[in-house]
């Protein structure tokens, strides 16, 4: 591997002559309304092919690389292990608030099928963001009620 200096796009290029290129997404095409990076991959003779990373999926995909390079999460550790330790609380954030939003709506499709209304896929289908968040703060308090039951 070469040594990097950080700049978009950053290609790193192995002793094989494959690479791996990322880049900042364009507005147009099937990143139009999404902010993200393409990543790129050209392996020699096979061609090229490339993937969208999402701005929320950032986090994830880069942890994913630092730790399959042996850069384990560490907050007391070398730069590297510090910042996988920062995206593995982004990532572990990201993972409690999705899981909260999951009991959310399993509460609120408990009480909309109890009424005969329709029940929704995800919070995003409550129209009122007040109502969503009042489902998310049910969620919270039924987790207490939960917790001093046991």
């Amino acid at each position: 591997m070469t040594t990097l200096a950080y700049s978009l796009p950053l290609t790193v290029t192995d002793a094989d002559g494959d690479s791996l290129t990322i880049v900042p997404a364009p507005k147009v095409g099937i990143a139009r309304e999404a902010e993200g990076a393409l990543v790129k991959t050209h392996f020699t003779g096979s061609g090229s092919l490339g993937t969208f990373v999402s701005k929320e999926d950032a986090p994830a995909a880069a942890l994913a690389i630092l730790q399959s390079a042996g850069i384990n999460p560490d907050a007391h550790g070398t730069a590297l292990e510090s910042a996988a330790a920062t995206l593995y609380s982004i990532f572990r954030k990201k993972e409690a608030a999705a899981k909260l939003e999951e009991e959310a709506l399993t509460l609120a499709n408990a009480s909309y099928a109890a009424l005969d209304l329709n029940v929704v896929d995800s919070l995003a289908d409550i129209s009122s963001p007040y109502a969503r968040e009042a489902w998310i703060q049910c969620a919270k308090a039924a987790r207490k009620l939960h917790a001093g039951a046991e």
